[in-house]
């Protein structure tokens, strides 16, 4: 748990959100992170991280698996279905993901779906 003092803004590198979208299925956005000056607690867009432990933030739009790799809720709900409904691999799901993507995109990796899942 934080102190509670003041927190300062941390800027984050750029990260990808994945959406599966047929559209668009990945965009680049920046996520901003914040540290109390104080305990050191890091509060990140999807947990927060002191120095034995990391919370998930449940969020209704974005969930992030890693600090610049970030998916839609819904994109998760849909492979979450294919997984236990469809017995379709993260692997599988990841390979039809990245296969209509552009070649200058970045792709998908199915470990990262996999984690979210953990």
């Amino acid at each position: 748990m934080c102190c509670g003092q003041k927190l300062n803004s941390i800027y984050s590198k750029g990260v990808k959100i994945y959406s599966g979208c047929y559209d668009i299925k990945s965009e680049n956005a920046v996520a901003f992170k914040k540290s109390c000056i104080l305990c050191g607690m890091i509060y990140n867009p999807c947990y927060k991280r002191n120095a034995t432990s990391r919370t998930y933030i449940i969020n209704d739009e974005i969930f992030g698996a890693t600090t610049q790799t970030y998916f839609t809720t819904a994109f998760l709900e849909f492979v979450n279905r294919l997984v236990a409904l469809g017995s379709v691999t993260f692997d599988a799901i990841a390979e039809i993901f990245n296969d209509s993507m552009d070649k200058n995109d970045e792709k998908v990796c199915s470990k990262r779906i996999g984690n979210c899942f953990r």
